[in-house]
């Protein structure tokens, strides 16, 4: 819903700086005291050089998108049908991932989407690609993914979601080219706050007719 989709945006544009500029690396390398033993951090990518594409351009996708053209990136789509949009659009996620240098997953999880990110879609994404995945875990192959990682055949991921949650595979847990956080996407205040305001609202309508 449209009241999600904001807070959802903000913490996919924060897992995608955090793993192509390594901020939770950089945090570790201070706070464990590397930086003042003379250690030198290695260079991160920049957003806006980054060719974006979004899996699922509905409110969630679409507020991404808007974010990541303000800071000057490229963002094209895919999604089940083309929309009104000034975006190059993309007929599957293969082909997106192949012209993507950062793959943004926010589509919903239906029967037809539950493995799109697949064992093909990833490696059309490629050794400097990065994946984001705010959608459902579901999504991706979590298996193919840690598989890819393994190999050096993605650059990192940035992670809200899982396939079993609250269990997140190890290999995923140990991995520094990998960003995890707790399904918080719609996780503040501002949001719960208006979720639990709209259910007060649906209910009252709901007596009042009846």
């Amino acid at each position: 819903s449209k009241v999600l989709a904001e807070d959802v945006a903000d913490l996919a544009v924060a897992l995608a700086i955090s793993v192509t500029r390594g901020t939770v690396r950089g945090h570790d390398f201070v706070r464990d005291g590397h930086w003042e033993k003379g250690g030198s951090f290695p260079l991160g990518r920049s957003l806006r050089s980054l060719k974006t594409g979004i899996v699922g351009l509905g409110h969630i996708g679409s507020a991404i998108a808007k974010r990541l053209q303000a800071m000057g990136a490229t963002v094209a789509y895919q999604g089940p049908r083309k929309k009104p949009v000034d975006l190059a659009y993309f007929q599957t996620a293969a082909e997106l991932a192949d012209w993507a240098d950062l793959l943004i997953v926010t589509c919903p999880a239906m029967p037809e989407t539950i493995g799109l990110i697949n064992q093909d879609v990833l490696d059309a994404l490629g050794p400097g690609g990065f994946l984001v995945n705010i959608a459902r875990g579901t999504i991706v192959d979590e298996r193919a993914l840690i598989a890819t990682l393994a190999r050096d055949g993605i650059a990192g991921a940035g992670l809200d979601v899982f396939e079993k949650e609250p269990h997140v595979p190890e290999a995923l847990r140990h991995d520094p080219r990998v960003v995890l956080s707790p399904h918080m996407g719609s996780g503040t205040l501002e949001t719960r706050q208006q979720m639990g305001d709209r259910l007060v609202e649906a209910l009252l309508e709901h007596f009042a007719k009846r």
